[in-house]
């Protein structure tokens, strides 16, 4: 069953058809936000969820220096750029995607760097690995108080 494809299940009404379809940010009944539309993007078996969502669980990650080396930003600049996305991102209110994309934005124009590297170093330091929903959904998901939280942490581990 874990392998078939969303759709099949939901033709069987074993997932509802409209799984994953609620925007990230709409909180569920116990007030967490969902990274749903992300999710129903981008997964196609249900064996799949498990993958894309460890990090949502975790609680913290550790980034791997080579997936810092090769998709990030140099040591030097990962640690400002996460410092920098951590402060700005504190004040961010509503936390939602719109305001948090500008936020990022504005930070990366005003630092200099790269916006891919960049993005993908706060994606390391939020989910450990270089593939997840997009940033934006992914803090959402996490909230203001645990994205600010793994960004510090990133930011003091890193070495260089």
């Amino acid at each position: 069953m874990a392998q078939r494809p969303l759709p099949a299940l939901a033709r069987r009404r074993r997932v509802p058809a409209r799984c994953g379809a609620v925007p990230a940010g709409r909180p569920d009944r116990r007030g967490h936000p969902r990274p749903g539309r992300a999710l129903r993007e981008r997964t196609k078996k249900l064996a799949e969820l498990q993958e894309q969502l460890d990090w949502l669980a975790a609680g913290t990650v550790e980034i791997q220096s080579a997936d810092l080396a090769k998709h990030g930003l140099p040591a030097s600049d990962a640690r400002t750029a996460l410092e920098a996305f951590a402060k700005n991102l504190e004040q961010v209110d509503p936390f939602e995607q719109a305001q948090i994309t500008a936020t990022l934005d504005r930070v990366v124009a005003d630092l200099g760097f790269n916006r891919r590297r960049s993005f993908m170093t706060a994606r390391l330091a939020l989910v450990g690995k270089p593939v997840s929903p997009p940033l934006d959904d992914t803090m959402a998901a996490l909230g203001v108080r645990r994205t600010v939280e793994r960004l510090r942490q990133a930011a003091a581990a890193i070495e260089g």
